[in-house]
C-alpha cells in the first residue's frame, strides 16, 4: 500500500517539475562599458527568446567587477520586438548587490527573482536599470559579456531620457559585444497530456488514502 502511494504521488510530483529548462549563456569572454553606480545612470537589457509558452523563474547575470557600497538597481521583464521593448509584464523592487567586491575579484553572480511571469513563445527583455535609484557615493558594477555566445538574443542599452518609461520606450543599441553573461530558468506550462497525468496522479493518492481510512474505521 505504501509504494501504491508514493506512486501515485511521484506521478503527479514529476509531471510537475520535469519541464523546468534553462538558458545558459555563462561563456566568459570579458567586461564592458555597463556601470550601475553614481555618475552612470545605465539601462541595459538582454534579449531571449523563448519556443513555447513557460513561466519565468529567475535571471542570474555575472558581474566583472565592483568596489565599495554594493550597487542598487530594479530587473524589469518587457516584451521585446527585435528593436524596441512591447508591454512590461513584471518589475521587480529595488536590489542592492552585496558590498565590496574588489575589481579583478573571481567572477560573481547575482540571481533575481522573475515572480513566476507567464509568458507565451516569443521574445522577450530582461532590463537592469539605475533609473530613478538613489545611487549618490556608490562605485561602479562591471556587467560581464560573452562575444555572441547565445543566438536567442543580444545584450542592449538604451539612453537616458526625462523619466524611466520615456527610455525604455526609446531607441535601443547593441554594445560592442553581444550578450550578458547570463541564464534563465523557466518552467514550461505543461501540455494538456501532462495536467491529465498531474490530475490523475492526485486523484490516485487522494483515492487510495480514503479506502486506507474506511478499512482503518
Amino acid at each position: 500500500m505504501k509504494k501504491f502511494v508514493a506512486f501515485a504521488c511521484l506521478l503527479a510530483a514529476g509531471t510537475a517539475n520535469a519541464a523546468t529548462s534553462v538558458i545558459d549563456a555563462y561563456e566568459i569572454s570579458g567586461s564592458g562599458g555597463a556601470y550601475f553606480g553614481a555618475p552612470y545612470i545605465t539601462t541595459l537589457a538582454q534579449s531571449f527568446s523563448l519556443p513555447r509558452a513557460g513561466r519565468l523563474q529567475s535571471f542570474e547575470f555575472r558581474y566583472a567587477s565592483h568596489v565599495g557600497p554594493g550597487p542598487i538597481l530594479r530587473a524589469y521583464v518587457y516584451q521585446w520586438a527585435g528593436t524596441a521593448v512591447g508591454p512590461q509584464l513584471f518589475a521587480s523592487g529595488t536590489i542592492r548587490l552585496a558590498d565590496g567586491t574588489p575589481i579583478n575579484a573571481t567572477w560573481l553572480d547575482h540571481q533575481i527573482g522573475l515572480g513566476n511571469t507567464l509568458v507565451g513563445p516569443g521574445s522577450y527583455a530582461v532590463i537592469l536599470s539605475n533609473y530613478g535609484l538613489d545611487s549618490t557615493g556608490l562605485n561602479s558594477l562591471s556587467l560581464s559579456f560573452s562575444n555572441n555566445f547565445y543566438p536567442g538574443g543580444m545584450a542592449v542599452s538604451a539612453a537616458p531620457a526625462q523619466t524611466f518609461e520615456q527610455t525604455v520606450s526609446g531607441s535601443w543599441s547593441a554594445p560592442s559585444t553581444s550578450d550578458l553573461t547570463f541564464r534563465l530558468t523557466y518552467g514550461a506550462v505543461p501540455e494538456p497530456a501532462s495536467w491529465a497525468m498531474q490530475i490523475a496522479g492526485f486523484a490516485l493518492a487522494g483515492a487510495v488514502m480514503r479506502r486506507r481510512r474506511v478499512r482503518l474505521a
